[in-house]
């Protein structure tokens, strides 16, 4: 768990195209670092950005929507994304009050998007990224979702240990 904090786990933004991640993306970065649009599948490749979480350092990705496709570039392009998806530390599920949620199976938070629209309640929290409601809740559930509260808040001194390579 410590080495999350020498080293920069990897968060993912996993869901149905059209829920709302390129939008929450951009609100967790603070700029314009994916395109939104209204049409499904404006993200087509996983795009990155390194910011602090709650007082913690993450590699934050926003993946294309998983869906089928005939355009052999953006197949391409989900294929990198569930690779991506698959190496990441934690899962941030995104949903909106229109979709339904997607099934994983890897260590993941539950948030509803567009909560100044509808909310929902099997959310483990509900955000909207245009007026930044829970916004800052959402970035210390990551936080404590990666590094216990009692780990990351403990004032005894961290010990590090990484195995030398033979």
């Amino acid at each position: 768990q410590l080495k999350h904090l020498i080293t920069p786990p990897t968060v993912v933004l996993l869901g149905a195209p059209n829920t709302g991640k390129s939008t929450l993306m951009n609100a967790l970065t603070k700029q314009d670092t994916s395109i939104v649009h209204h049409l499904p599948g404006a993200t087509r490749d996983a795009v990155g950005a390194r910011i602090n979480c709650g007082g913690l350092v993450i590699d934050l990705y926003d993946l294309p929507g998983f869906r089928e496709s005939d355009d052999p570039i953006e197949q391409r392009a989900i294929t990198l994304a569930k690779t991506i998806a698959g190496e990441a530390v934690l899962t941030i599920l995104i949903t909106d009050s229109e979709h339904e949620w997607l099934e994983t199976t890897r260590h993941s938070i539950a948030v509803a998007t567009k909560s100044d629209i509808q909310s929902r309640g099997d959310a483990d929290i509900c955000v909207s990224a245009q007026t930044g409601e829970y916004m800052e809740e959402l970035a210390l559930a990551v936080r404590d979702a990666i590094i216990p509260p009692n780990v990351f808040q403990s004032e005894r001194p961290w010990f590090f240990y990484y195995p030398i390579d033979e």
